[in-house]
């Protein structure tokens, strides 16, 4: 990896709110996820300029049973002490363990993600990000698979869209897991710890 990538991945800032993790939450519609989840962080979490989270989280309920939440920040939080390091990288998905520790590039690797992460960086925001799961843990794949192919059959995918709506519907009010927390200035820091489709 050239050293100029490396330097410039000082850029990148990531403070875990571990204290924050594992706690259980209470969120009573689907449109209030943002206001009750930071009402019951508040206390541990610095301002942020929007209680909407920055895209539609139904989806992600439905096939999932799963919120990945951010909320940008009214001022600045994170300092230089902040920086994600290699370690961090490698803990985050973006580097391997041989290679933080040897410099060396191997043939599967791409600087791909690595160069966007820098490039989140310089848009000049930092988040408050969440990931929390339905509590209790469901199984998620399997109602997804469930409402897809009923009885075995291929579903109409409308059909099948549909049935896992009305669970999202079912899941207020309810409890909901902080399975990760943390304040970064790169707003898709979790893609590879917490990839999903």
């Amino acid at each position: 990896m050239d050293t100029t990538l490396l330097q410039q991945l000082n850029q990148v800032r990531y403070r875990e709110l571990s204290d924050l993790i594992g706690r259980t939450v209470t969120i009573s519609s689907l449109h209030r996820i943002g206001a009750d989840l930071l009402l019951a962080v508040n206390s541990s979490v610095p301002p942020v300029s929007t209680v909407k989270p920055d895209f539609d989280q139904r989806a992600i309920l439905g096939k999932y049973k799963m919120l990945d939440v951010a909320f940008p920040l009214q001022e600045p939080e994170l300092s230089p002490s902040d920086t994600v390091g290699r370690q961090g990288l490698v803990e985050l998905g973006y580097m391997e363990e041989h290679e933080a520790a040897t410099n060396e590039k191997t043939e599967k690797d791409d600087d791909y993600f690595l160069r966007d992460l820098i490039q989140q960086t310089q848009q000049g925001k930092e988040w408050l990000k969440f990931v929390l799961d339905v509590w209790p843990l469901r199984d998620a794949c399997r109602e997804y698979m469930n409402a897809i192919r009923p009885n075995g059959q291929n579903a109409d995918s409308d059909e099948a869209w549909g049935k896992l709506m009305i669970q999202v519907d079912q899941l207020f009010p309810g409890q909901f897991r902080i399975r990760d927390a943390c304040i970064t200035n790169a707003r898709y820091i979790w893609f590879h710890k917490h990839f999903y489709m």
